[in-house]
């Protein structure tokens, strides 16, 4: 059984390595899009397909927010072009966790449904290691339960060859309103707010992918738009609320949740960044 998981990336220089190390572990190919990222991503991704990973990079540089139309495309190639018995979409701050990891294929080899993956976040702390370059390593704090259900979708090869995903790969067109299966024993670690520069910056991408599409269409995620508005009020108060929003991240608006925390139990199995991709540029 092949496994080939999908990415689409843009200026993810401080998490990609730690991706593609941690996947590769469980997967058999990586196939990952960089949309014309300005930082180390791309020399990064090249150091590591060098180095031998299972790893493909294409790239596209077209402006505006195009999520869904780019991994549905990789969707495609995995399964027609690269052999893929399953498809596994996963954004850059995503890690596949199973607790067995030879019982996570025997669970995709048993199923021929598309299956679903839920997130458990992960929140910075003022008491994180500064010095701790890895910020899977460095966030050790989880949510003890999520304010709100999100999962990604694991796609078999008959669903893959030629539907269609949603925005953010939550599910498949045509199938929004129906609930799969979920993947026993294992969850997305989900690490989206990693330190107030790269939180500014994820937000500010976003409005401007939102705006180069004409503020036409879901682009702008209701996650994006108050802290924007914070963001362009001024940098203090950004940062002052930076932590508390990673709590909250993703949290509908109408959802009353009172966040609790706790620290990871057992040792989370993503590979240090490694000295040739710091030589590279992060």
């Amino acid at each position: 059984m092949r496994v080939v998981a999908i990415t689409a990336v843009r200026n993810e220089a401080d998490i990609i390595e730690a991706l593609v190390r941690h996947t590769a572990t469980l997967c058999d190919a990586h196939l990952i899009l960089d949309n014309g990222s300005t930082d180390a991503t791309a020399r990064i991704l090249a150091a590591l397909g060098e180095e031998g990973l299972p790893l493909e990079v294409v790239s596209d540089a077209s402006i505006g927010f195009r999520h869904r139309d780019w991994m549905t495309r990789l969707m495609h190639r995995a399964a027609s072009e690269m052999g893929a018995d399953w498809v596994i979409p996963l954004d850059a701050d995503e890690f596949l966790t199973p607790e067995d990891p030879a019982a996570f294929r025997t669970h995709l080899a048993s199923s021929d449904t598309p299956l679903t993956v839920p997130w458990r976040s992960y929140v910075p702390m003022p008491s994180d290691d500064p010095a701790e370059l890895n910020p899977v390593v460095r966030i050790v704090h989880r949510l003890v339960a999520e304010g709100h259900p999100w999962a990604k979708v694991a796609v078999p090869a008959a669903f893959a060859r030629s539907g269609t995903l949603i925005a953010g790969s939550h599910n498949l067109s045509g199938y929004s309103d129906m609930t799969w299966p979920t993947l026993p024993g294992t969850v997305l670690s989900h690490f989206p707010v990693r330190s107030p520069e790269q939180y500014a910056a994820k937000i500010a991408l976003a409005e401007l992918q939102w705006t180069a599409r004409g503020r036409r269409g879901s682009g702008r995620g209701f996650h994006v738009v108050e802290p924007f508005q914070r963001l362009v009020a001024g940098w203090s108060e950004f940062r002052d609320r930076w932590s508390e929003d990673a709590m909250r991240y993703s949290l509908p608006p109408d959802v009353v949740h009172e966040p609790a925390l706790v620290v990871r139990a057992g040792t989370f199995d993503a590979y240090r960044l490694s000295g040739e991709a710091k030589r590279v540029g992060v």
